[in-house]
């Protein structure tokens, strides 16, 4: 198993988070390590919540489709806009104050960072994802909720896919309910293996 501080979070030095748009290199970069130099034979990338989202962008770039057996994404986030959208809207932003904010938004980002929004639209990807897919929507969620976790999946490609409910807040399920999480979660790698 190998696992990472996303950028701006615990030791990752770099503070510019684009929320997987530019995160999924690095996910690339920890794949082709697994390969060469640990001699991984069989590769699933597993992330939860801006992980999740990651993971669904590295999944619909044609480097995963080559290189990994299956992903898993737990809770992730629908997408960048509509996240930043949503949280506008629950801090008592208008709709037309919101939109506002995400136009001025965009442009600054493309502009400074070179980072379009639309790459980071984990739904619009997720019909790019062909390798075997399980989502995982955690009921309870009140931070991606369990309606677009499900429109995720339902963009999912991949003719190998699978679902799991959990009955727990966001990325708890594995907390709340281990058993059943990897006995879900194994069920679904005995499925691609």
């Amino acid at each position: 198993m190998i696992t990472y501080d996303q950028r701006g979070h615990g030791d990752n030095t770099d503070r510019n988070v684009s929320f997987g748009i530019f995160e999924k290199r690095d996910v690339e970069a920890l794949v082709d390590y697994a390969k060469a130099e640990l001699g991984a034979q069989f590769i699933v990338v597993h992330g939860q919540s801006m992980g999740g989202q990651t993971a669904a962008l590295y999944a619909a770039t044609e480097h995963a489709s080559n290189q990994i057996d299956a992903v898993i994404l737990d809770s992730p986030l629908p997408g960048l806009e509509l996240f930043m959208k949503l949280m506008f809207l629950e801090d008592g932003c208008s709709e037309m104050e919101a939109e506002a904010i995400l136009i001025c938004g965009k442009v600054y980002s493309n502009i400074v960072a070179g980072m379009k929004f639309e790459d980071g639209d984990t739904m619009e990807q997720a019909k790019k994802i062909t390798v075997p897919c399980m989502v995982i929507v955690s009921e309870k969620d009140d931070v991606c909720l369990p309606e677009y976790v499900e429109e995720v999946y339902d963009y999912v490609a991949s003719s190998n896919k699978m679902i799991m409910r959990v009955d727990s807040k966001h990325i708890e399920g594995v907390i709340d309910h281990p058993q059943e999480y990897f006995d879900g979660v194994f069920r679904f790698l005995d499925s691609v293996r």
